[in-house]
């Protein structure tokens, strides 16, 4: 946009008869007519009465501006990243059919142990283990202790985002 306006006040100014001051007046009618507020404030900031300040070097500071605010745009584009919560995520639950738990083979049906059993596991000879006997292991599915995988709630879900 800034070369293009360069062009423009240089084309407009090829009729005009303001002799030596023409490059004083093509100067001011640039920085005036900069449609970029940031590159108007930037230009602004230079001293107007320095004989060194002509329209070559506004031209240099205006592109710099311009070339920094695109640079700075991008870079705000390109570091945008949106970390998601636990509840964005996309997740939607497969549906199975549970299988009744059945007993295992050789043991007395549900409500009839004999008291030869009492204190081991259905009836095979090994003590019941409490819960608090075993090792606090962390879920494979969903990271959370205290259950295992099979009974993880999460275990039938598909992730959206990374299948």
């Amino acid at each position: 946009r800034v070369s293009e306006w360069e062009a423009r006040v240089k084309s407009l100014a090829v009729n005009c008869k303001f002799g030596e001051e023409l490059e004083t007046v093509m100067r001011d009618v640039f920085v005036i007519g900069i449609n970029d507020e940031k590159i108007m404030d930037r230009l602004f900031e230079e001293d107007a009465s320095s004989s060194s300040l002509n329209l070559k070097k506004v031209v240099k500071i205006a592109l710099s501006k311009e070339c920094a605010m695109k640079e700075h745009s991008a870079r705000e584009n390109l570091g945008a990243v949106k970390i998601k919560s636990e509840t964005d995520l996309n997740f939607h639950r497969q549906r199975t059919v549970r299988q009744p738990r059945v007993p295992p083979r050789g043991s007395a049906s549900p409500g009839t142990s004999s008291s030869a059993d009492a204190g081991t596991s259905h009836g095979r000879g090994q003590p019941v283990r409490k819960s608090s006997d075993l090792p606090v292991r962390k879920c494979f599915v969903c990271g959370r202790k205290n259950h295992r995988s099979s009974d993880c709630v999460y275990k039938n879900c598909i992730c959206h985002k990374c299948g």
